[in-house]
């Protein structure tokens, strides 16, 4: 697959599963990603270079109003012959609730499929991702973008 068209392939392998993306839950979507990532290799993203990684991030953001917690993995591919890496980015969004508000933001990069299966303990374990299985999901995103 060329990374470009990272954003159709992963939303044909939801719909293949039978989901639209606004009723993707976290759990489905986050193990979704991983497969995505485990299973499709990019074209000319070189895995020794850091050319298509995963980063999980979580926290109470505020680039869009009103503020949302976000959970979030990205997969990031970056081309020898760019300066600049891409990302495809799904991103779950909630209502900041007071026990959310308490998780500290930060954020766990997995830098190549040899580390998955220790990223995906790490995601499943952390309090953000915890959390958010027992909240309501206010909207759900799936974006590809330039840096």
């Amino acid at each position: 697959m060329k990374h470009k068209q990272s954003k159709r392939e992963l939303l044909k392998r939801l719909e293949a599963g039978g989901k639209k993306l606004a009723a993707v839950g976290v759990a489905e979507g986050i193990t979704a990603m991983l497969a995505f990532y485990e299973e499709q290799r990019a074209e000319g993203c070189e895995i020794d270079e850091d050319g298509d990684m995963l980063l999980y991030q979580w926290g109470v953001y505020d680039f869009e109003k009103p503020a949302t917690f976000q959970l979030d993995l990205t997969r990031q591919f970056s081309m020898p012959d760019e300066d600049e890496p891409y990302q495809l980015s799904l991103t779950f969004h909630f209502e900041p609730s007071a026990g959310l508000k308490k998780i500290k933001d930060a954020n766990q990069w997995c830098n190549s499929p040899d580390e998955l299966a220790e990223f995906r303990t790490f995601i499943e374990k952390s309090p953000a991702y915890r959390a958010a299985l027992t909240e309501k999901v206010k909207k759900v995103e799936l974006d590809f973008f330039g840096c």
